[in-house]
């Protein structure tokens, strides 16, 4: 039986709130460049600005946010 933490690990991608795939991905880019520490808010605005920007940020009419 899986504990708690890797099912929350294991969900798809889209069950996923924002905030845990972005950190998510900023442990990927950590882990990719050797787990080198001291970056971690480099790796967090990375994996961030790769993200999709939460509903209530995109775009409106003529192009401004709601």
């Amino acid at each position: 039986m899986a504990s708690a933490a890797q099912q929350q690990f294991e969900q798809p991608e889209k069950q996923l709130s924002r905030e845990e795939r972005i950190r998510r991905r900023a442990y990927e880019l950590f882990l990719h460049r050797g787990g080198e520490h001291g970056l971690e808010e480099q790796d967090w605005l990375q994996a961030e600005s790769e993200e999709e920007p939460p509903i209530d940020q995109e775009p409106g009419v003529n192009g401004k946010a709601f």
